[in-house]
């Protein structure tokens, strides 16, 4: 799934996961940090969307740090 894609389906969501995925999409961005709170709720309320987002990290070489 390309960055793109992935963006414009998470703009179809009630979660603020675009923005994590645009920050990460940052080429000088290794990481992202991101509250373990958001991340527990997106599991919860979006899980087929967190594992799509999971997925692009893992393919772009990028790491997320739940804080």
């Amino acid at each position: 799934m390309t960055t793109t894609d992935l963006l414009a389906e998470l703009r179809t969501t009630n979660t603020d996961m675009a923005r994590v995925v645009e920050a990460a999409s940052d080429p000088e961005r290794p990481y992202v940090v991101v509250p373990a709170q958001a991340v527990k709720a997106w599991m919860d309320h979006e899980p087929d969307v967190w594992a799509k987002v999971l997925v692009w990290f893992a393919a772009n070489g990028k790491a997320l740090v739940q804080v």
